[in-house]
């Protein structure tokens, strides 16, 4: 019996192939900044869509918001006026389980609380702000959808244990 169940995935830009290889993690290999980040720079890594429709689109508009209970690791915002909040963790930290839910869900229950001048400001003293623009134009969208209690809430992990 192979030691492998799955073939070997392939990147493929143009004319030019490239076998990937699996990363070992360990604990130096990456931190939650750096997945943070990741995510941060790069949303379509999320499948915001296909886990729920209405949800599409997203963008990042704030990086370590604080919520009042803690911060809040990413937001993310449609032109729906939809905020995604996601919590990150490594799985080599042991609240990656049952805490994390716990977590999310507080964090949304702050938020939910918040006005459109308090998550303004909680934005603008978050460690990382994009799309500030976009946040604004939505206001009235973003506080009926807070009313309403509709966030999407994920937690993204580097890795499944």
């Amino acid at each position: 019996m192979a030691e492998r169940a799955f073939a070997t995935p392939l990147m493929i830009q143009g004319d030019q192939t490239i076998e990937l290889r699996r990363i070992e993690f360990d604990e130096h290999f990456r931190d939650e900044r750096w997945l943070q980040e990741l995510l941060f720079e790069h949303p379509k890594l999320i499948p915001f869509g296909e886990i729920e429709p209405a949800f599409a689109d997203s963008i990042p508009i704030s990086r370590e918001l604080e919520s009042g209970c803690g911060p809040i690791d990413i937001v993310y915002l449609n032109d729906s006026g939809l905020l995604t909040l996601v919590e990150t963790k490594l799985w080599r930290n042991p609240e990656s389980r049952r805490k994390v839910v716990s977590q999310l869900i507080d964090y949304a229950s702050s938020v939910q609380k918040m006005t459109h001048l308090d998550l303004r400001q909680a934005i603008e003293k978050s460690q990382s702000m994009k799309n500030l623009e976009l946040f604004d134009k939505l206001h009235d969208e973003i506080m009926r959808n807070l009313r309403r209690g509709r966030f999407l809430l994920v937690i993204v992990g580097d890795g499944i244990q």
